[in-house]
């Protein structure tokens, strides 16, 4: 499609129960930039709006668009490749399914309140440094 210069036109229905949307999907090729970046072949999908969604056409310009320099883009970078974390997420529990095992629990116990549920997701508020 890359070749062709083409597009294409889809309809989209993820589930049965949703309504049904258009897209125009995009082709991209695989490219990589001068730090061996990828960016991966495949497709972007735009949501084409229906014409009720579109309120003042007419007023739509577009203003000069900021583009990212490069000094800019090798900051992202480095930051990016820089922040490491070495987090399991076997560590860590879902708090919504927890919540009904300690209610389904409860139920099943005859108890008349269940046990708090620790939410080990949320941020240690104490120990973040208000600046």
């Amino acid at each position: 499609m890359v070749e062709k210069d083409q597009i294409a036109i889809v309809k989209i229905v993820p589930r049965k129960t949703s309504s049904v949307r258009f897209a125009a999907l995009l082709p991209q090729i695989e490219d990589y930039d001068k730090d061996h970046f990828q960016t991966p072949a495949g497709f972007n999908m735009i949501f084409l709006p229906y014409a009720d969604d579109m309120r003042k056409p007419d007023q739509i310009k577009l203003e000069n668009i900021n583009e990212p320099s490069e000094a800019q883009l090798a900051g992202a970078k480095l930051l990016i490749n820089s922040i490491s974390a070495d987090i399991d997420c076997r560590n860590f529990e879902n708090p919504a399914i927890q919540t009904f095992f300690t209610r389904l629990q409860a139920i099943a116990l005859d108890e008349k309140k269940p046990e708090e549920v620790e939410d080990l997701l949320q941020p240690d508020e104490e120990s973040l440094l208000i600046c």
